[in-house]
């Protein structure tokens, strides 16, 4: 092998494994943006039903 030919595989090899790392990243992220976007538009539901219920008691209290 002359040196040429293992460096530029090496370099293959790497560019390679670092647009997958990179593809990896990028769908990690993605997935922790929807998720905490599910998790936000979760909480605000129930925070407006929760405003909801407490509403309807106060008036059905006074």
């Amino acid at each position: 092998f002359p040196a040429y030919q293992i460096f530029s595989a090496v370099l293959t090899g790497f560019v390679f494994l670092n647009s997958r790392w990179r593809d990896f990243l990028e769908l990690r992220s993605e997935a922790y943006q929807s998720f905490r976007c599910a998790q936000s538009a979760e909480f605000a539901s129930s925070e407006a039903a929760h405003f909801v219920k407490r509403t309807c008691l106060d008036s059905a209290v006074s």
